[in-house]
């Protein structure tokens, strides 16, 4: 008659929560998990099935809330989803709706003699959530975003929330009791007792409230429930909260006497006579003593279990009192006692299978706090309460996303998830009962299907093949480090850093997150690589020839071995191929000129193109004065012709500075230096920045009188008037060149042009502003090491063109280096273009010796030294052989070449 009350698994309540959040509350979104390829389509059907059922909806819609999705393989292998609310429960506003005791439920109770215990159907999901609070539960998945419909399990107020709804569906009908999804009908008769149940049936068909028919128990003369055994004779308490303590084996030598008296100390204040009770125990423990075990002792021991188990010390449950379960774990049991106020509610304790005695020591304390919780679920369901545990690394544990956990350790938090409750850590020595409990576990195994192989969550498969595995499981077990990392896990890590192996201490900090798992280790989930394995784990990292961050972050989610980061900058960098092929060199740190302490005393040149014509651009590094001169030709004595008229007029300057292009590095140039007594300085090649000054004034100009001449203006009065401006907080280079303001076309004050030019000021702003200058550049420039000879570099010798060469020498320039490539070439540098080779293999020694055997063609000797010809020289025919036109075709006659002889390139010369 009632078959759709029990058939089905899904409902839906008339009454529906809208979850709020505390002011403080901050949003969160994740990134969909990686699911395997072999669980997407179970994934998808499972989805689809919620989506069908109402259970979820799909997003498409900004949310402030993205949960990652959790994802569990159940023993039939169907897949359940869930997600993970740790996020959203630190900021929900929980109703705080009482949830009844045994003492307020059981006082209805008198009389009683037939019973009914009904169980709600996927109890929480039945309650629909209002369209705002859908969205806070909203999962973010590979196929898309849902949002939960219903109410979730893992929410802090679930458990509140479904009592609170559950008893306003039964409200006014005497006869129940409800505890959550548990709903207790009773009566003295049978015909009572039946048309109670009919009324709660057809209550539960009004408002959509589905049943679990299995789990159920209908028209019995005894029950369990809330942890007592209910029949006609009343309530009594199930021995099961008493067992472990019951049950405790005789001692058999002082070390197990001391644990058992650990436990009486800790509860004594509870034990009057204490002392009388425990006397004849405690002269066993005498140094001098013979452990002998006779009736006396017995009949004490005895009369100490019932003190433990009986009131005063065994007290009931209040639930306005902060509860505590203390949890322990040893080699081969759990133990947990269920505390409040210190005084014992319940004792638990469990012996661990031959499977579970192999399982870490992390692993061990988790599953003895989720059997805790297990066993006293009646007691500590939708309430908060503590956990005490000796194992410190399990309270940062709970907080690390499911990703980063263990199989076991996930499928263990997800039990947990139900549980409102907060990690304290408490020294081993201060767990008496607990630890006591382990030692001495009850001869039996609790229920822990859900940690079994197949009940896995799903983001935990290894993707390897079989023979890969194989292989992996043999190095893993020939590796002598992970030989012993493995007995650790499995056996216990020592009490400190100092009792642990040598090859071990470097898994010290990691130790909380090893486990094993099909004859391999892990690290969360991520799989520790033999060391023999090593080598081919970084090719395949670097197959792709991607960079050192690249490679780290892969190998960051799925392997690991110690100073992996360090093995993994070593073998990118001894890449040949990414030597070769790297990006330049990043910028480096501004390299300012020398401010010059008198006016044109060093001064820069270059051509300027402008309007198809070429200029010679002349600037002051002290002023920044420019001067300009129009070019017929870019040859060497139309050059000299535009510098002799510019020196005429302001003087020779001693220090010239240039590029290495024609014409200047000619041989009529280098006299027309020598004859004027001016240091020639060229800057380093395809490197303009060296030469900075002329480019930076180039640049202006050309921008100046490109709009001047299209203005129709006065190029020469443009000039005039770039000299006559003042820049920044100095004076114009022409008053910093000659002391005196120059006369333009702006009507000027006479008393303004007489010269008066402080120096020592200018000089001080000039650097002061260097240094502001050099702080701005430098912020995103670094500072290159500084390369000795025979050290082993590569040549940048286009944009991403690297080549193998070896310093000879550090020129007196700065930041300039002679180079000698693989190919026999020497060539000058900027430090810029060349990079240190990384391989160790590549020693400066060896290198050296390779290019000292090698025979140099093109070397001639010009005053004592050997210098090396450039290619440009080498293909330059005699002067003799040449055949020169005597015009060029626009009818300008050819400047005749002197005899040319072989001399020093001026690339070689020293300057930046």
């Amino acid at each position: 008659m009632y078959n759709d009350v029990f058939t089905g698994t899904l409902g839906r309540l008339v009454y529906t929560y809208d979850i709020k959040l505390a002011d403080n509350a901050v949003s969160r979104s994740s990134a969909p998990k990686v699911i395997p390829v072999s669980l997407k389509e179970k994934v998808k059907a499972e989805i689809d099935k919620m989506v069908t059922n109402g259970v979820l909806e799909k997003v498409t819609e900004p949310t402030d809330w993205v949960h990652p999705i959790v994802v569990v393989q159940k023993p039939n292998k169907e897949v359940r989803i869930c997600m993970d609310p740790r996020g959203l429960n630190k900021y929900i506003k929980r109703e705080h709706y009482p949830i009844p005791t045994h003492q307020s439920l059981f006082s209805e109770l008198e009389g009683a003699k037939y019973f009914s215990l009904l169980d709600g159907s996927c109890a929480f999901l039945q309650i629909p959530l209002t369209e705002e609070s859908s969205k806070l539960c909203t999962i973010a998945t590979p196929f898309s975003r849902y949002k939960f419909c219903r109410l979730p399990y893992g929410l802090t107020s679930s458990p509140e929330v479904y009592q609170k709804t559950i008893e306003n569906i039964f409200n006014g009908i005497n006869g129940i009791l409800i505890y959550i999804d548990d709903i207790l009908v009773y009566f003295k008769t049978l015909e009572e007792h039946d048309a109670k149940l009919k009324s709660v049936l057809d209550t539960a068909r009004k408002y959509g409230l589905k049943l679990s028919k299995d789990k159920s128990k209908i028209r019995v003369e005894s029950v369990k429930y809330l942890g007592f055994d209910l029949s006609k004779n009343g309530q009594s308490i199930n021995e099961d909260k008493i067992q472990a303590l019951i049950e405790y084996e005789t001692p058999k030598n002082k070390a197990e006497l001391q644990r058992f008296l650990g436990i009486i100390t800790f509860l004594g204040k509870f034990i009057p006579n204490l002392s009388n009770r425990t006397g004849i125990l405690r002269k066993l423990l005498g140094k001098c003593t013979e452990f002998v075990w006779s009736a006396n002792e017995q009949k004490a021991f005895e009369d100490l279990k019932k003190c433990v188990t009986n009131a005063p010390v065994l007290s009931f449950y209040n639930k306005d009192k902060m509860s505590t379960i203390s949890v322990d774990a040893s080699q081969c049991g759990l133990g947990a006692v269920l505390l409040q106020e210190d005084h014992p509610i319940a004792y638990a304790s469990s012996s661990l299978t031959e499977t579970q005695q192999r399982y870490s020591q992390i692993e061990k304390e988790l599953l003895a706090i989720v059997i805790g919780c297990k066993k006293f679920h009646y007691y500590v369901y939708g309430t908060k309460f503590v956990i005490e545990t000796d194992r410190k690394p399990l309270i940062g544990l709970l907080q690390k996303p499911m990703d980063k956990l263990s199989p076991r350790l996930q499928r263990m938090v997800l039990e947990l998830f139900k549980y409102n409750l907060q990690l304290r850590h408490v020294p081993g020595k201060n767990l008496y009962v607990a630890d006591a409990l382990t030692r001495n576990p009850l001869k039996c195994h609790e229920d822990t299907s859900f940690l079994e192989a197949g009940a896995a969550v799903v983001h935990t498969v290894l993707t390897a093949s079989d023979e890969k595995t194989e292989i992996l499981k043999k190095a893993t077990k020939d590796d002598p480090v992970l030989s012993l990392i493995r007995n650790y896990i499995e056996e216990g890590w020592p009490a400190n850093f100092k009792e642990v192996s040598e090859k071990a201490k470097p898994f010290w900090d990691k130790k909380a997150e090893l486990h094993c798992y099909n004859e391999l280790i892990f690290l969360g989930n991520r799989l520790v690589v033999p060391t023999q394995m090593k080598e081919e784990t970084l090719q395949n990292l670097h197959s792709a020839h991607q960079g050192i961050t690249s490679c780290i972050n892969k190998a960051s989610r799925n392997v690991y071995w110690p100073n992996f980061c360090e093995d993994i900058k070593n073998f990118v960098n001894s890449c040949s191929i990414c030597q070769q092929h790297q990006r330049a060199n990043v910028k480096e740190t501004l390299q300012p000129y020398r401010v010059p302490s008198l006016p044109w005393e060093e001064v820069s040149i270059d051509f300027m193109y402008l309007q198809k014509t070429d200029y010679l651009l002349c600037t002051d590094y002290h002023s920044k004065y420019i001067e300009i001169k129009k070019l017929t030709l870019k040859t060497a004595e139309p050059v000299i012709s535009a510098l002799k008229q510019i020196f005429r007029t302001q003087g020779i300057p001693r220090r010239l500075h240039s590029d290495n292009g024609p014409p200047f590095d000619s041989k009529q140039f280098v006299a027309f230096t020598k004859t004027y007594d001016i240091e020639h300085v060229t800057s380093s090649p395809k490197y303009p920045k060296s030469n900075g000054m002329v480019e930076r004034a180039i640049g202006t100009m050309r921008a100046i009188l490109n709009k001047v001449i299209k203005d129709g203006g006065d190029p020469n009065l443009a000039v005039l008037e770039y000299n006559t401006t003042p820049k920044f907080n100095l004076l114009s280079p022409a008053e910093m060149l000659t002391g005196r303001v120059l006369r333009t076309i702006l009507p000027t004050k006479s008393s303004l042009l007489k010269p008066n030019f402080p120096t020592e000021i200018t000089v001080k702003r000039l650097k002061d502003n260097q240094g502001k200058q050099k702080a701005y550049y430098d912020k995103t420039a670094v500072k290159l090491s500084t390369l000795k000879p025979k050290q082993p570099v590569y040549v940048q010798m286009g944009h991403r063109d690297w080549t193998p060469g070896t310093v000879l020498k550090k020129l007196d320039t700065p930041c300039s280096y002679l180079v000698k490539t693989s190919e026999g070439s020497e060539l000058r540098r900027n430090r810029i273009h060349l990079r240190p080779d990384q391989n160790p293999n590549n020693s400066p020694e060896i290198c050296h010796k390779q290019i000292a055997t090698e025979r140099l063609d093109g070397m001639n000797k010009i005053d004592g030294e050997t210098v090396e010809c450039t290619q440009q020289q080498k293909q330059t025919e005699s002067p003799a052989k040449r055949t020169v036109p005597e015009t060029l075709p626009n009818g300008v006659a050819t400047p005749k070449r002197e005899k040319c002889i072989i001399r020093k390139p001026a690339r070689f010369q020293d300057y930046v």
